[in-house]
């Protein structure tokens, strides 16, 4: 790996830091905002079948951030490994 592809995976490790910022908001409101909506309606929806979505949806939702934070894990461990590489520092050998 050469300093090109390093700093390209610093930028990579930036983005998905921001998309796992974003995944845990989005998270936050698959639990609030249906809860809320439940709250607003009165208690009226039909309980089964609206809490079933709810959960589908948050099933996916953290999936999604395991997906997102798996990779973040992954590429900040590979980048820093790199880093000391090219560095000079002596990691493993």
């Amino acid at each position: 790996m050469n300093e090109t592809e390093l700093i390209a995976l610093q930028k990579r490790v930036q983005a998905l830091t921001f998309c796992n910022y974003g995944a845990g908001v989005l998270n936050v409101l698959l639990i609030i905002i249906p809860c809320w909506h439940y709250y607003t309606m009165g208690f009226r929806v039909p309980l089964d079948m609206y809490f079933v979505w709810v959960i589908v949806l948050n099933f996916f939702g953290f999936y999604l951030t395991y997906l997102v934070t798996s990779k973040l894990q992954y590429f900040k461990k590979k980048h820093y490994h790199f880093s000391e590489k090219l560095s000079g520092g002596e990691l493993y050998e």
